[in-house]
């Protein structure tokens, strides 16, 4: 029968070919199940659990409209105590976020300075940055090494100013094999501090390098750029983000008539009065965001601050994985597996069932509204854009996807010729294809779904 399924309703299937028409070894599981009624549309091994990739988004965006709420907002709290300036933060990634066109930390500085002039305040003993509630473990969730050095890779921090994103800028020499030379960083991170550099030049076009992070210890690129450049750009995570917080706040405020003699990191800070409350965006605003455009420091940030139930407790990636896999546990009734709250680890564990159950979930929800509009829409938006634009399901499949090396996974809403509304999941892993023609056919398979009368 399942054989019989995935032939008639899954795809149409070359002979001998594996589900989806992939290549036989290929791991699927595919779900699509009909709103009104239950009934289930196509399915393929819909309960094997298999690496989600940036799908894991989806859960964490609706568990943060389901607990936090979608006009929540996180918040960066100001405190004055006697000559010091104290910032206690909540894990808000959008302060100087390229996402958001307000909020920069600029402006949060024009707020702050302002209040101290106010209060006749003109010059700051110690900028102090709490971290009273940052992570134990900076580098878990059981992340590649690879990745956590890369600007897609940077680690949400409890302040955070520009994604907590770099630009290396590279000029790279037309010898094949010279050495490439580091120019600049962009936004300056206001330290003496820069990355070892094992960089060359190669005849080709694409970025080959990787860079490795840890803390201020380790800081290294490496791999290759294209030869002949003036300039290369390649994008990095920020060491030591808190501190380049708290030096560029400086920065800004002496600029603006009050001036900081230290900038410092405490894990148990004095009490101090409330001077300054920086709100972010919505979490619905947010959410719309991490999902249009996959933002792992995003829906990471959301993780951590959510283990923290409340603010009242210290943040870490073992208590994000547990609380969002508890979470869905209860509200959904599935058992799926998180490490993280983006997708980066590979170790989570999600099959297509899960994901319509937590679809369903969230349709039977009063947040659901908000939360389908964070989802990009195939044909239109975010990684779905370049996909099905020429079809007739363009604008009509709303849909968070995953991608990563060996994983490609798709789950949300479509609706019907009819009216009707059909949830599905289709997560791909140990594919042979190239990524974008695994893409392809997952939209030939929700084009035949929607093609089909049942």
């Amino acid at each position: 029968m399942a054989a019989a399924i995935t032939m008639a309703t899954v795809s149409p299937l070359a002979q001998g070919a594996g589900p989806l028409g992939l290549a036989t070894g290929a791991s699927v599981s595919a779900l699509a199940v009909r709103v009104s009624d239950g009934k289930t549309l196509a399915q393929y091994d819909s309960n094997r659990r298999l690496t989600p990739a940036s799908l894991t988004k989806s859960f964490t965006t609706a568990m943060a409209m389901r607990k936090l709420g979608p006009e929540a907002r996180l918040t960066t709290t100001f405190g004055l105590r006697g000559a010091d300036l104290v910032v206690h933060g909540s894990f808000d990634p959008t302060i100087g976020s390229r996402y958001f066109g307000s909020g920069s930390l600029a402006q949060v500085a024009d707020s702050v300075a302002g209040r101290l002039i106010a209060k006749g305040v003109r010059q700051i003993e110690n900028l102090e940055i709490d971290l009273s509630l940052a992570p134990l473990q900076r580098y878990g969730g059981c992340r590649l090494w690879e990745d956590i050095g890369n600007g897609y890779g940077a680690i949400p921090s409890v302040v955070m100013d520009s994604d907590n994103e770099l630009s290396l800028f590279f000029s790279t020499p037309a010898a094949t094999g010279a050495e490439c030379r580091l120019d600049s960083i962009v936004p300056d991170i206001m330290s003496g501090l820069r990355p070892r550099v094992c960089v060359t030049s190669y005849a080709g076009r694409a970025d080959k390098t990787n860079i490795f992070i840890a803390d201020s210890v380790l800081w290294l690129a490496i791999g290759q750029l294209p030869q002949g450049r003036k300039t290369f750009c390649v994008k990095a995570a920020a060491p030591s983000p808190e501190m380049t917080f708290a030096r560029r706040l400086a920065s800004l405020l002496a600029a603006r008539g009050v001036s900081v003699a230290n900038v410092r990191l405490t894990e148990k800070p004095e009490p101090d009065t409330t001077l300054f409350v920086h709100s972010s965006p919505t979490i619905a605003e947010i959410a719309k965001q991490t999902n249009t455009h996959s933002l792992n420091h995003y829906a990471d940030a959301l993780a951590l601050h959510m283990s923290t139930d409340g603010l009242r407790s210290r943040a870490s990636w073992d208590a994000a994985g547990e609380q969002l896999t508890n979470f869905w546990r209860n509200a959904a009734r599935v058992k799926p597996f998180f490490r993280d709250g983006s997708g980066l680890a590979p170790y989570n564990a999600v099959s297509a069932a899960d994901v319509v159950a937590m679809l369903k979930s969230m349709r039977n929800s009063n947040v659901w509204p908000d939360y389908k509009a964070s989802l990009p829409r195939l044909g239109k938006e975010g990684t779905w854009a370049g996909l099905g634009a020429d079809t007739p399901i363009c604008g009509k499949v709303w849909a968070k996807s995953g991608s990563m090396t060996g994983v490609v996974s798709y789950g949300g809403l479509m609706t019907m010729p009819n009216g009707d509304e059909v949830l599905f999941c289709v997560i791909v892993n140990h594919f042979e294809e190239s990524p974008y023609g695994v893409k392809k056919r997952i939209v030939d398979w929700l084009l035949h779904i929607y093609k089909t009368k049942s």
